[in-house]
């Protein structure tokens, strides 16, 4: 039976027509979940009481054995130059990658390696956040490991993106402290206090997405206050560049 001519017609055909548009949509966005076309690395944040704690859980992981093509970055040199020092002092091979601009060379020259551990400043990642996504992955899962975030979140950000854009099944994962000036600054020993109070341990580090989306609002809460952006060696240099209470 055909629908009848009339204003209650009209409306069926329109209620039909809008079911079949969102049914149309829900099947793209299950095909987009299921391809990885529209999926983004979702990063993770290991968080330990001090800088010490830190180095030391950061070179732990860099000791053991990956089958992965490992990076390490940083948004200011001297957070790059303590992870070399770390690396270092624990022997742990490592050479000095730079991202080529083109997305496809980039990808060409990571899948001529096996599982070496590279070493990249973050301020040189390419912006491929407008590129379409690949089809298929061109290149193998990568792990990332940041150290310390940036005091903006459009920083950490442009990381996400860039690591996405190789792969969007890689592994991000930040490494910070409770005596990161982002933290201290902020949040004072309070967290470290209450850390300790539940009975956590120097040597342990917490990933919990309560701290992690503090860190997110304090970020949130600088970039809507300090429109001026300087460069900086350092995120302690960075607050003095850039906030506006000094």
């Amino acid at each position: 039976m055909g629908f009848e001519e009339d204003g209650n017609g009209e409306r069926s055909r329109s209620l039909v027509g809008g079911i079949f548009s969102e049914v149309g949509l829900l099947v793209t966005s299950i095909v987009d979940l299921f391809s990885g076309r529209n999926r983004k690395v979702q990063p993770s944040d290991e968080i330990w009481m001090t800088d010490q704690a830190m180095w030391t859980g950061f070179s732990d992981a860099l000791s053991h054995p990956d089958t992965r093509i490992r990076i390490v970055t940083a948004h200011f040199p001297d957070d790059l130059g303590g992870a070399v020092e770390a690396m270092q002092s624990r022997r742990i091979p490592f050479r000095v990658w730079i991202a080529p601009p083109s997305r496809e060379a980039a990808m060409r020259d990571l899948q001529k390696m096996d599982n070496e551990i590279l070493i990249s400043d973050a301020r040189t990642f390419p912006d491929w956040s407008q590129q379409p996504p690949f089809e298929s992955a061109a290149c193998r899962p990568v792990s990332v490991l940041v150290c310390h975030h940036h005091p903006l979140p459009a920083e950490d950000q442009r990381i996400i993106d860039f690591v996405t854009s190789l792969n969007p099944k890689s592994e991000l994962q930040f490494y910070t402290s409770l005596e990161h000036p982002l933290f201290q600054r902020f949040m004072g020993d309070s967290v470290k206090e209450l850390l300790q109070l539940l009975g956590m341990k120097e040597d342990e580090s917490i990933h919990h997405p309560m701290v992690s989306r503090h860190l997110q609002r304090i970020q949130q809460r600088i970039a809507r206050h300090n429109p001026d952006r300087q460069e900086a060696d350092s995120c302690g240099e960075w607050f003095h560049l850039n906030l506006k209470d000094g």
